[in-house]
């Protein structure tokens, strides 16, 4: 064989080896990233990503304060709801009727997460200050049916479908205030260009990312120390054709720009899961109402924990800008 020959055949190789090395690690992250039931639950691969979302000391704190205030949950009293999804999956939530209500908060709760842990705190405060709750459970999580997690993309037409559910069943007079954290902010902030009811009147966007493929880049980058633009390429195909639906079928940087509603974006900044950056180019290109409020100190969903005064002062004021809004729509 000539040396011209073995030269090509060795490219040849190393290629075939490079593009081999790049299917596993895209089917590898398909099944870790959208799936409910990780096809590959190795000890490896959780430590890692719990490496990657639950890395510091201070972030190990929020989530005993969280365990701490599940109390509240499990003695609140809340009442079992359940809806159907525009797919056809049965949807999981809690409602909680405050005896003297001013409005209602539908709570979102972020990716492989639940309201328990995000809401922390958080739904008491809420409660506290004259708000019935809707806390939901999301597609493929918790008592919610459903196997693929879509990062905003299906969950956006289930915060819809919730929306309208708190109109016709609770209230199609109080104000509705949509809040969501990390994967359930950008599931509203994807939400806020559908027919919602007349009576929503903001959103509360805390820690939200721009898109499904933005946020997997950024997770990509710190998890594998190689490019991950072809891993996001097999990725996408997989999804596609397993799932039914494409990371770039939604951004929130695309609905926000019709977006008609008053919104209060919050993010912590030291967040090194959702950078802060992405709630940044969120508020720059809503047209709408809008406060960006950045929590120093604060990692990825901890902006309530970190400095609570500010939060809740913050929320509060939204709240008395917008309880009576009318009909809740902006109209630029």
């Amino acid at each position: 064989m000539s040396k011209g020959k073995r030269r090509c055949r060795g490219i040849l190789t190393v290629g075939a080896a490079v593009a081999g090395i790049y299917y596993v690690l895209a089917k590898f992250f398909y099944h870790i990233a959208f799936f409910r039931e990780r096809k590959y639950p190795s000890a490896m691969a959780k430590e890692k990503v719990k490496q990657v979302t639950q890395s510091t000391e201070r972030e190990r704190r929020e989530a005993e304060y969280a365990n701490q205030n599940r109390e509240w949950f499990r003695k609140a009293g809340f009442e079992e709801v359940r809806i159907r999804s525009f797919d056809g999956l049965g949807l999981r939530g809690r409602y909680l009727a405050n005896p003297n209500p001013r409005r209602i908060v539908i709570c979102v709760h972020g990716y492989r997460g639940s309201c328990e842990h995000d809401f922390c705190g958080l739904a008491q405060f809420y409660y506290e200050n004259d708000c019935s709750l809707v806390m939901v459970d999301q597609r493929s999580h918790g008592l919610s049916e459903g196997n693929v997690i879509s990062y905003g993309v299906l969950e956006r037409y289930d915060v819809l479908s919730w929306a309208r559910w708190t109109s016709d069943r609770i209230s199609s007079e109080l104000p509705i205030y949509i809040t969501g954290i990390s994967m359930g902010s950008s599931s509203v902030l994807m939400a806020c260009n559908l027919p919602l009811p007349q009576n929503v009147h903001g959103i509360i966007a805390d820690c939200g990312f721009t898109s499904p493929r933005d946020i997997i880049h950024c997770t990509g980058k710190r998890l594998v120390p190689i490019p991950v633009g072809p891993i996001l390429w097999g990725m996408e195909r997989m999804i596609r054709k397993r799932a039914g639906f494409s990371m770039d079928d939604c951004s929130t940087l695309e609905t926000l720009k019709n977006n008609p509603y008053p919104i209060l974006f919050i993010h912590g900044e030291e967040d090194t899961f959702v950078p802060t950056r992405m709630s940044r180019r969120n508020f720059a290109v809503c047209p709408s109402p809008k406060r960006l409020v950045i929590i120093a100190g604060a990692g990825h969903g901890a902006s309530y924990v970190t400095n609570q005064s500010v939060y809740e002062r913050e929320v509060l004021d939204f709240f008395r800008d917008y309880d009576g809004m009318g009909n809740g729509r902006y109209i630029p």
